[in-house]
């Protein structure tokens, strides 16, 4: 994550970007009902060649906001833009 805060008064303003990772084993979720009910997660991995695979993706985003600042000098709840 990359960050810039400002300080205008008792509000900091935040601008940057971040980096989100998702990983996940899909593993068939066994007793799951798929396609309306058709299958399930146990008969699907009975399929010719079916096994466990890996699912990942990684993205950027930008995120940007405001801190409030309290008069005892502690932060509030970020606001998201």
């Amino acid at each position: 994550m990359d960050l810039t805060f400002t300080r205008n008064g008792n509000m900091l303003t935040f601008e940057g970007t971040r980096t989100d990772n998702w990983y996940d084993l899909y593993d068939w979720q066994k007793g799951t009902k798929f396609m309306k009910g058709m299958i399930t997660g146990d008969e699907m991995q009975a399929l010719p060649g079916a096994k466990p695979f890996k699912m990942f993706g990684t993205w950027e985003g930008s995120v940007k906001g405001h801190i409030p600042i309290g008069a005892n000098g502690k932060l509030g709840k970020p606001i998201f833009d």
